[in-house]
């Protein structure tokens, strides 16, 4: 039944089509103004075509294969016209096998050597136009077709054998071809005597082989023999069967293929499909040119390959080969070993067989030690190699992307810009960060076991000599007191004055802070009585008590020979009755 909408369309068509098919005088103009629609029918899911042949056609479009316009519905008009006009089958739109070449274009179709069944009867002389039960839409299967028309027992043509069930395809294209007798762009030498390869048997027995391959083959491919005692061989081309590849008899492919690369290479090799199917596949896998890389007998090199690794990769990638020269170089670069970073046929960016640092880390355990640091390299850490690394070569030392100058400016210009109008570290204002510093593998990522002292080698050997030295100092942190980059202060310093010692020396800070306390006047000024690196007394002492008292306090003075000797005083250190530092009031 059709849909009340489609009903309305129907019926107002109707009236337009009686409209327009009134009688008028011959000769007498259309009226002034008057429009002229013409109706196209189409087969949608309102069946226009199908209410009337859904009796015939149903079976068809529940068949197997189907052909891709009847599947459609709306596509019967890409076969047929809406009313049978032209004098040809079931109103075609133009006769065969021309209107099916409106699709079917290629090459393969347009030979100089038409098939006779396609000249007398046209495609569907083999074809069904609407669906079947047969691959590619065969009415039948293929031995049944050609044994409408070929007798295939017995014929002459085939020396008096018999054809097998439907090897009549692996010799004779079916549409056309370029050779008589519809043979293939390629045959077989030994296709003129089939006792080349084959045992002579009674009529009605199938051919057999006279050898098994790969032997039967090698009898006359003497050089693929040769290719196979390499060190590396293709099975099926080592251990048969040769047929696995090649088509015995004849074919369009050269070689004799039986199939395009590399559809012909992924039934063996599975792995590979899902790699050239992916994004990230390598073109010449991809375009199926695996003879570009591989030889398809054998080789003297490990996977077929025909040339080593890193020449080969060279033949597309030129550029590579200057990367062995660079003054650094990766290691794979080096030893042409692309494929430890690389996959050849697919893989992530690339082709790299991992991604980011989990590739370097394969190599460099230097990722999981920095991660375990407490102050690790960002980059590092992450993974991130290449912000400062480029991956093949560099005319910069440790595969460096830019200049040590330039590369840690990337990330820390800020320091900088913190530090405008300060006096700078010369190190530092020379961006010679390496001076001081390790790109990862440390702790802080300082130079071990002290930067300082590759510059001030002078001081530290004085100080190494000393009775007592600052803790700082003896440990190798110059940065506990002294900003390494610069700063305002003099000589860097981190604070200024007694700021700076009380900073470490807490309890002493929280004695001075008290309530009531009277303080030594150079307690506030540390170094009048203490050095802060190293000094020949104890205590960071810059001289022994008492002389070092004697240099504020004249111990010739009356007034002071007097307080000292009323206490017995006289002989003992200043320490042992004063403190140092202050006292409480």
């Amino acid at each position: 039944m059709i849909p009340s909408s489609r009903r309305g369309l129907l019926a107002a068509a109707a009236i337009c089509v009686l409209a327009c098919a009134s009688p008028r005088p011959a000769g007498s103009p259309s009226p002034a103004g008057s429009l002229v629609v013409p109706l196209t029918v189409t087969a949608a899911s309102d069946p226009s075509c199908w209410r009337c042949h859904e009796a015939q056609l149903g079976e068809k479009a529940r068949a197997k294969v189907v052909h891709a316009p009847f599947l459609l519905h709306s596509g019967c008009v890409a076969c047929h016209g809406a009313h049978a006009g032209p004098p040809s089958k079931a109103g075609l739109l133009a006769p065969q096998p021309e209107l099916c070449r409106r699709c079917h274009r290629a090459e393969r179709f347009r030979g100089p050597n038409l098939h006779s069944a396609i000249e007398s009867s046209g495609c569907t002389a083999c074809h069904d136009p609407h669906g079947a039960a047969e691959r590619r839409l065969l009415s039948s299967t293929v031995a049944a077709l050609c044994g409408r028309c070929h007798d295939a027992v017995n014929r002459p043509q085939h020396r008096e054998l018999a054809i097998a069930d439907d090897r009549c395809v692996l010799c004779h294209d079916p549409h056309s071809s370029p050779r008589p007798k519809l043979l293939p762009r390629t045959v077989h030498e030994a296709l003129s005597d089939c006792r080349s390869c084959h045992e002579p048997r009674p009529p009605t027995a199938p051919l057999a082989r006279s050898a098994q391959e790969p032997a039967l083959c090698l009898q006359c491919h003497d050089g693929v023999e040769k290719e196979l005692a390499r060190k590396s061989a293709h099975p099926p081309a080592k251990e048969g069967p040769c047929t696995q590849c090649h088509s015995p008899h004849a074919g369009d492919r050269p070689g004799m293929l039986v199939e395009e690369r590399p559809a012909l290479c992924l039934p063996c090799h599975d792995g590979v499909e899902k790699k050239i199917r992916a994004a990230g596949a390598h073109p010449p896998a991809r375009d199926g040119r695996c003879g570009d890389c591989h030889a398809a007998h054998g080789a003297e090199r490990p996977k077929l390959l025909v040339a080593p690794a890193g020449p080969l990769c060279f033949r597309c990638h030129p550029r590579a080969q200057d990367w062995a020269g660079s003054r650094s170089s990766h290691d794979p670069v080096r030893e042409g070993d692309c494929g430890a970073c690389h996959d050849p046929h697919g893989g992530g960016p690339k082709l790299l067989v991992k991604s980011g640092g989990e590739l370097c880390a394969t190599c460099h355990d230097v990722q999981a030690t920095e991660r375990a640091r407490k102050k690790g390299h960002p980059p590092v850490a992450q993974g991130a190699c290449r912000t400062c690394h480029l991956p093949h070569a560099s005319d910069l030392e440790q595969l460096a992307a830019e200049r040590i100058e330039d590369l840690c400016v990337r990330c820390h210009g800020a320091m900088y810009e913190a530090r405008a109008g300060a006096r700078l570290h010369r190190p530092f204002q020379a961006r010679r960060c390496g001076v001081c510093h390790v790109a990862h593998g440390k702790d802080a990522l300082v130079r071990a076991p002290n930067p300082c002292a590759a510059c001030h080698s002078a001081a530290t050997g004085r100080w190494a000599r000393a009775r007592s030295r600052h803790g700082p100092v003896a440990e190798g942190r110059c940065a506990a007191c002294h900003e390494p980059h610069g700063g305002g202060a003099a000589r860097f310093l981190r604070r200024t004055g007694a700021e700076l010692c009380l900073g470490c020396h807490e309890p002493l800070a929280k004695r001075l802070a008290a309530a009531g306390a009277t303080i030594h006047a150079p307690a506030r000024e540390c170094e009048r009585c203490h050095d802060p690196h190293a000094a020949p007394e104890a205590k960071l002492l810059t001289a022994a008590v008492p002389a070092l008292c004697t240099g504020c306090h004249d111990r010739g003075e009356e007034q002071w020979r007097k307080v000292h000797a009323a206490a017995g005083a006289e002989g003992m250190g200043c320490t042992d009755c004063h403190d140092a530092h202050l006292t409480k009031g």
